[in-house]
C-alpha cells in the first residue's frame, strides 16, 4: 500500500471522528436533564402505555412472492396503517406456512380477548343483549382458526404433509 492511500485513509478516519465529536454537543443538549450522570444513583422510570388511535383508513391487500424477509416488515406497516391482508402466496411452503400461522395467532389473540370480554359482561350484566353477539363472534373465531390452521397443517393436523 502506498503512502498516498494510507494518508487518505487516516484523513477519512479522523474526519469521521471529528464529525461525530462535533455532533456530540447537539446530542447532549437534546437529552433530558440528568440523563447522563458521572456519579450518583441510577434511577428507573417506567413509561405509561399510550393508546394507539384507530387507523383512519382501511384497505384490503394481498401479498405474493414472500422470498425476501423484508416483506414481513412491510406487511406489518400496512396492517398498522389500517390494512387487512386477505390473500398471500409464496413459492416456499415454509414461508407460506409461517405467514398463515401468524394469521392464526392473531385470530387466537382476538378469541382470547373476546372470551374475556364475554366473561366480564356475564359477570357484570348477565342480561345484556351483547352477550349473544359475543357468543356468535367466539363461534366464528373458533371456526376461522380451525379453517386457517387446516390450510397449514392439512386435514390430519400434520406439518409433514407439506414437507418436500
Amino acid at each position: 500500500m502506498n503512502n498516498n492511500s494510507r494518508g487518505r485513509r487516516d484523513f477519512l478516519k479522523r474526519a469521521g471522528v471529528m464529525g461525530a465529536m462535533g455532533s456530540l454537543g447537539t446530542i447532549m443538549a437534546s437529552l433530558p436533564e440528568g440523563a447522563i450522570s458521572l456519579g450518583g444513583a441510577i434511577r428507573e422510570e417506567a413509561l405509561t402505555a399510550q393508546e394507539q388511535e384507530a387507523p383512519k383508513y382501511h384497505i384490503r391487500f394481498g401479498v405474493c412472492g414472500m422470498s425476501h424477509d423484508h416483506i414481513y416488515g412491510m406487511i406489518g406497516a400496512v396492517q398498522r396503517g389500517g390494512g387487512e391482508m386477505v390473500a398471500a402466496w409464496g413459492g416456499e411452503p415454509d414461508k407460506q406456512a409461517a405467514l398463515q400461522l401468524e394469521g392464526v395467532a392473531k385470530l387466537q389473540q382476538e378469541l382470547i380477548s373476546t372470551e374475556a370480554e364475554l366473561a366480564q359482561l356475564r359477570k357484570l350484566s348477565p342480561d345484556n343483549p351483547q352477550i349473544r353477539s359475543l357468543i356468535s363472534r367466539i363461534d366464528n373465531l373458533r371456526s376461522a382458526i380451525t379453517s386457517e390452521a387446516s390450510k397449514v397443517t392439512g386435514a390430519n393436523g400434520s406439518f409433514s404433509a407439506h414437507a418436500p
